[in-house]
């Protein structure tokens, strides 16, 4: 609305005008979830984990060090120990 040069508190709507957040690329919430299909998922700038309901399996990415996310650190310490 404020693109368009409306004023919200005019017309009674809740919420946050974002175009600050938008021009700045600065982000309002440190996590980000999503879902789909049988997948859901929540990561911040660092990790993500992603949880698929259909198999109750997790999986652990860091997204700093394996940006294809091809290593699941999920099962890492279970690992270490099996070795």
């Amino acid at each position: 609305m404020d693109y368009l040069g409306f004023g919200i508190k005019n017309y009674g709507f809740d919420g946050k005008n974002l175009r600050p957040v938008i021009a700045s690329d600065k982000s309002i919430n440190d996590y980000v979830f999503s879902l789909q299909d049988t997948l859901r998922s929540t990561n911040n700038e660092q990790h993500k984990l992603i949880y698929d309901i259909g198999s109750k399996e997790f999986s652990l990415f860091d997204l700093n060090n394996d940006k294809n996310e091809k290593e699941n650190l999920y099962n890492f310490e279970e690992k270490i120990s099996e070795a």
